[in-house]
């Protein structure tokens, strides 16, 4: 029987020694058991070390135990005990039944125990006596010795009160943790695993009374007993003389581990000292060694080289911090060949740093495993049962209610759940026995037959809570009848199996974290469940007190982590993560309020109470004096980790807007290093930073205009130069230009030039446009209201009226803070990309302070990334949830459920000024209610008048702010054409429109006959061009193979007769998501490459439109972008699905010169499209039929909404999913399985196509 210590600094190699101990003599020993016993966050990577470590990558014989697992093993070989262990909600939850029963004997405690946190503190206390052997005897004998009247008697009378019911309580059926290894220690001299066996300790910094009294029956039975211990080899391991030094742990380890070896008669051999200097993993970094040598030990030592490997840095908040460190990670692996794996980040506090450091990472693509336990509040199945029970306490509060039917689980469709809000709204339904009676009263949304329906749902409601709100109105109700209640609700509701395929799904889509989550969540709550109805089943209790109870276990209760996988960044706390082999270390957070952070309290017992028992010498757990020493030497040994980047934080304020300053660790670290200097991230240069696609900012594009300007406001300086009679062209046109820099012009900056160009396509990028009266106004007027709507056809410039507004608002005020927002990604990245170069283009001289003062996002974003959409900004600067998925929530329902949050918050500030939203058609009331919400002055909604139309929406009620109806980008023939087809003018007619609505749309009507002309006013920007030998739209008939050879014959009529055309002039767009459209994609990239040598753009997978490419892409990512010429292509015949005729004007529009329109050869209607638009091409205006009073009627009181009876639910998924270009067939399926789920078989096509769209865009995510 022996015992040996292995001494050495941090970063020697003892874990290196010990463990290469252990193998050899292992692999020479077969029959000898060796136990390797380390704390329980350590037992994963010491198993994979061992493995390593072994030849044969083997370890039969050789055991990786935590104490609690040790103490499982020799109960299970000796059957020594059989009782349940308690773990700290067990605990929580006995002592409050303890604290109701004797409450009214306590002195200081009585009217605290129900205080939040309280019977954790005594729990605490329990735990602690538990562990450092203070049994009832020594606590009597020790009060003996305190004055009875002193206030820390009465509190050691409280506590010794509780804990003597508590032990009561556990006798014979329940064991703590803490009185586990008391067990063990009793059971050791009978285990057979035990006698004769090596163990070796290794990772522990100390040991409690009750370890040490374990290690010393080890002693007696174990062959050897190995430990590693942290100490200087300047310091004498084996003289303990007081706490308030770096190795006190160690020292005290050692001495007292002798003293234990002495009176058990076991040998202590000579110890394995490993004190060379430099240590063997600073051999090769000396700035390291020396910080290893010098840290906290005050011998005057300086390092007065060039400090590289050591860096401090001073960053304005948590949040730019995280960042900060997620852009020193990415350039590490992009430039130094740094591993994922070789990076760790420490915290502080973890509370304050997790979220943060997560979604910084995320931004940068960095995968990471954060080392900590998550809390289950935010889980949606949480909420939900959190939901259920306050909607019972609550009496069926309108909040309350649908804050239930929202969570997510309730079998009530959206739809139903909307009708059923409505309802409850217009009438103000509250309370229980409002639902429980009949409704009767009609609404303007509620007719007879709709309130007899709401009825049917009301009633089903009802059912489902009534045997809940049954148990819930007893006057004498226990925990166990509120709990069997909730569990049977759960059961029938089939929870379990919901939760299962959640998890299933997340799995399927690499979610791991959100797997793991919804794996472990349905057992966390049973289990909770489980616990209350054991320890309190009878215990009498009120509803709110239960929803108190059910919060408090929520709390406590974690969920998992997944172990890290072969490469990530480890980000964890100084105490309980561990690193191996690391090369870089970043550590967040050292600001004097979380260095020393909250070692200053001391919880029940004080400081002086502690220093009492120390004077009786009963130990306890450190003090707050003593856990400032602790913490320095966890400092020291997370410090010492990396062998070659040492990185040091802080924040100059907190998320709260706090002053900070550093910790007093920083004050050390400019001790012993004189060179070292604090680099302010905020002064740190552009190209200095990290860029990448998703946050990056492009440089401003270079201005075109090197005279200086003047800025006008005057809407009558288009007059002045007429008045002045410019006759010179190149007057004119510098008159032109002063007139588009004062007012505004529609054209990109880049397309003004000095020459006069000779051919069509270069004359027209080359025009000047000027906007309108009404354009003008919109610019320059004041918001009258919190929302401006403009609404226009495509090409009439509301997406460049929007960049100018944005100008007007960021130069006038420079406080206020910008958002401009769309709904396609494409889109986004191009607004983005646009707002620079037109910002240089208007002379604006400040530069833009992106996520600051100015953002340019898409609507939804990701959660990762809050700087990626407004929802995922507004959820994380207020704090509530961020939904990135869930089987029922459309993306209207999530902006609702968010508003409704806001709601509640007091004291709401708005986040935002201004919003401005393009293709506003793409969104719904709920999204733009959301954005009133955060904007404090004004939220400016532009759209696509015309899609109105297609949607059965009558002009007539369309009253926006701004009525655009004067198409600058677009050849008036071209639109006119796209008009024509989209609509069926040519065919049987699918829309027809009143005088007034096609006025509306920017046409003046004429009558002949029967006949209708439809004229547009020719636009200044072609006023002068002569257009005759050019088409708006061309219809060119294709063969089924012919297809590559049709569009690169088009691309070279197109380049013959426009010898200037560039690639990024042409767009190819194809109408169906088929393998033939992809596979000509990809050929048309092989065949342009090697026919033009252009750059082929493939949209759809790139998801942005780039410069100097000739861009090809499906009809869903076109939407707001325009080419000179578009080549447009359908592979199969055109019907009169509106969803199909809504994709070819849309497309059809893309161009401002000339459209191709591709169709098979063997369709139909070819013959009948082609006369009616070469028609228009030559003549100008649209020449048709006018529908008889009967065919009006028709088309008024068709349905033009793309709902399809006629459909399975599958072909119409089928059919969505061609539409937006959804080709990964496993994802295919998994839509398949939801919508199967989740809609019957009438189902409306628009609910279902918003439900497919939702759940792809976040597949993609």
């Amino acid at each position: 029987m022996s015992l040996q210590f292995i001494m050495g600094n941090s970063g020697s190699g003892k874990s290196y020694c010990l463990y290469d101990t252990v193998v050899r003599e292992a692999i020479e020993n077969p029959d000898k058991n060796y136990l390797v016993i380390v704390p329980e966050q350590f037992t994963m990577q010491t198993q994979k070390d061992l493995c390593l470590a072994h030849p044969k990558g083997g370890i039969m014989n050789i055991d990786v135990l935590s104490f609690g697992r040790l103490a499982y093993r020799v109960f299970e070989e000796v059957g020594q005990d059989a009782r349940v262990v308690l773990d700290d909600e067990g605990k929580n939850l006995v002592l409050r039944k303890i604290a109701g029963e004797c409450e009214k004997d306590l002195k200081v405690f009585k009217g605290n125990l129900k205080k939040q946190g309280y019977i954790s503190e005594v729990k605490s206390v329990l735990s602690e006596f538990a562990q450092y052997g203070v049994d009832f005897e020594r606590l009597d004998d020790f009060m003996k010795e305190v004055p009875p009247e002193s206030y820390l008697h009465y509190k050691l009378d409280d506590i010794r009160t509780i804990y003597e019911k508590f032990e009561e309580y556990l006798s014979e059926k329940y064991i703590t943790k803490e009185e586990m290894l008391d067990v063990l220690s009793d059971a050791v001299p009978y285990s057979d695993i035990l006698k004769g066996s090596v163990v070796a300790m290794d990772g522990f910094t100390g040991f409690t009374p009750v370890q040490n009294r374990l290690i010393g029956e080890l002693f007696s039975v174990c062959e050897k007993v190995m430990i590693t211990v942290t100490m200087d080899g300047r310091e004498n391991p084996y003289v303990y003389e007081h706490p308030y030094q770096i190795f006190a742990l160690g020292k005290q380890m050692v001495t007292s581990l002798m003293k234990i070896a002495g009176e058990k008669k076991t040998e202590i051999e000579e110890p394995i000292c490993l004190f060379e200097r430099p240590v063997y993993r600073f051999r090769d970094c000396s700035e390291m060694a020396f910080l290893e040598t010098e840290l906290f030990r005050y011998s005057g030592a300086k390092y007065n080289g060039s400090c590289e490997s050591v860096s401090l840095h001073e960053v304005r908040s948590p949040g730019k911090e995280a960042k900060y460190v997620a852009e020193s990670i990415r350039r590490l692996v992009r430039t130094k060949g740094y591993r994922y794996r070789d990076i760790a980040v420490i915290a502080s506090d973890m509370n304050v740093y997790a979220d943060v450091l997560e979604k910084a990472c995320a931004s940068f693509d960095i995968p990471v495993f954060m080392d900590h336990k998550k809390s289950i509040l935010l889980n949606s199945f949480v909420e939900y049962v959190r939901s259920l029970l306050g909607m019972i306490q609550e009496n069926f509060t309108y909040e309350s209610v649908f804050r239930y039917l929202r969570s997510g689980y309730c079998e009530f469709t959206e739809d139903e759940i909307d009708r059923l809000e409505n309802y409850c709204l217009a009438l103000g339904i509250k309370g229980y026995k409002k639902w429980q009676q009949a409704w009767a009263r009609k609404t303007k949304e509620a007719d007879e037959e709709e309130v007899e329906k709401l009825n049917h749902l009301r009633v089903k409601f009802v059912e489902k809570i009534d045997p809940l709100m049954f148990v819930s109105r007893q006057k004498k109700k226990t925990v166990l009848d509120i709990t069997l209640a909730v569990y049977e609700f759960i059961a029938g509701e089939h929870l379990q199996e919901k939760l299962e395929q959640q998890q299933k799904f997340f799995a399927e889509q690499g979610e791991l974290t959100l797997a793991k989550e919804y794996e472990q969540i349905y057992r966390i709550v049973m289990e909770l469940f489980d616990k209350f109805s054991e320890l309190l089943g009878d215990e009498p209790i009120t509803l709110k007190e239960y929803c108190e109870l059910l919060d408090a276990g929520f709390e406590e209760a974690k969920v998992g982590v997944i172990p890290p996988s072969i490469d990530q960044v480890v980000i964890g706390d100084v105490e309980r993560t561990r690193m191996k082999d690391i090369r870089a270390l970043f550590f967040v957070g050292a600001n004097d309020v979380l260095l020393p952070g909250n070692a200053g309290t001391g919880g029940i017992l004080s400081e002086r109470d502690r220093e009492k028992f120390k004077e009786k010498d009963i130990s306890l757990s450190p003090g707050p004096k003593e856990k400032i020493y602790i913490q320095k030497f966890y400092l020291y040994t997370a410090l010492t980790k990396p062998t070659e980047l040492l990185s040091l934080s802080w924040s100059k304020v907190s998320g709260e807007g706090k002053s900070l300053r550093p910790a007093y660790l920083i004050q050390e670290l400019r001790r012993l290093f004189p060179n070292l200097s604090v680099v302010d991230e905020e002064n740190r240069k552009l190209s200095d930073r990290e860029i990448t696609r998703r946050g990056g900012i492009e440089k401003v594009a270079k201005g075109i205009c090197d005279r200086d300007t003047i800025f006008i406001r005057g809407f009558f300086f288009k007059e002045i130069l007429r008045k002045n009679e410019l006759t010179d062209k190149e007057l004119i046109r510098r008159g032109d230009i002063l007139i588009s820099l004062a007012t505004g012009s529609i054209n990109e900056a880049e397309r003004l030039g000095v020459d006069v160009p000779n051919n069509i396509l270069d004359q027209i990028k080359r025009k000047i446009i000027l906007f309108d009266g009404e354009q003008t106004k919109f610019i320059f007027d004041e918001p009258k209201k919190k929302r401006i709507t403009i609404q226009g056809l495509a090409g009439t410039g509301k997406t460049e009226l929007l960049l100018h507004k944005i100008k007007e608002l960021y130069t006038d005020d420079n406080e206020c803070r910008i958002v401009f927002t769309c709904h396609n990604v494409i889109l986004a990245d191009s607004l983005r990309k646009r707002v620079p170069e037109f910002f240089n283009f208007m002379k604006v001289e400040e530069q833009i302070q992106w996520e600051k003062r100015l953002w340019v996002m898409r609507s939804w974003g990701s959660y990762g990334n809050p700087d990626s959409g407004v929802y995922s900004y507004i959820c994380n600067h207020y704090h509530i949830p961020f939904s990135r998925f869930s089987y029922n929530r459309l993306f209207d329902t999530i902006c609702r459920e968010a508003l409704s949050r806001l709601n509640q918050i007091e004291d709401f500030q708005s986040c935002f000024d201004y919003i401005l939203i393009d293709e506003s058609q793409d969104f719904s009331e709920g999204f733009f209610a959301l954005c009133e919400k955060v904007a404090k002055k004004c939220v400016y909604v532009a759209g696509d008048i015309f899609q109105d139309i297609f949607e059965n929406k009558s002009l007539t009620v369309v009253n926006p702010d701004f009525l655009l109806n004067k198409c600058y980008r677009t050849d008036p023939r071209t639109l006119m054409g796209a008009h024509a087809i989209g609509m069926g003018l040519f065919e049987k007619k699918l829309r027809w429109l009143k005088d007034d609505e096609w006025e509306a749309c920017g046409y003046d009507v004429k009558r002949e006959g029967k006949n209708i002309e439809l004229h547009r006013k020719p636009l200044k920007r072609f006023e002068d061009i002569d257009m005759s030998e050019s088409d708006g739209i061309t219809i060119i008939p294709s063969g089924e193979d012919e297809y590559l050879s049709t569009v690169l014959g088009t691309i070279d009529n197109i380049r013959a007769c426009n010898p200037t055309v560039l690639p990024d002039d042409i767009g190819i767009i194809f109408m169906e998501n088929i393998d033939a459209n992809f596979k000509l994609a990809s050929n048309l990239q092989s065949m342009i490459k090697e026919k033009y040598n252009w750059t082929v753009n493939i949209g759809y997978e790139t998801k942005e439109k780039k410069k100097g490419t000739l861009f090809v892409s499906n009809r869903n990512n076109v939407k707001g972008l325009e080419f000179p010429f578009v080549i447009c292509i359908m592979q199969n015949a055109l019907t009169n699905d509106f969803s199909i005729r809504n994709s070819i004007y849309m497309m059809l529009t893309r161009s401002f010169l000339t459209s191709y329109l591709i169709l098979p050869s063997a369709a139909k209607n070819i013959e009948i499209l082609k006369p009616g638009i070469e028609f228009v091409n030559r003549k100008g205006f649209l020449k048709v039929e006018e529908p008889s009073d009967e065919e009006k009627t028709r088309l008024a009181n068709a349905i033009i909404k793309r709902t399809n009876l006629h459909k399975s639910l599958f072909d119409m998924a089928e059919e969505i999913m061609d539409e937006i270009g959804v080709t990964n067939k496993e994802n295919r399926k998994i839509i398949h399985e939801m919508t199967k789920a989740m809609f019957n078989k009438e189902v409306d096509r628009d609910k279902l196509e918003e439900f497919i769209q939702t759940n792809c865009s976040m597949m993609e995510q």
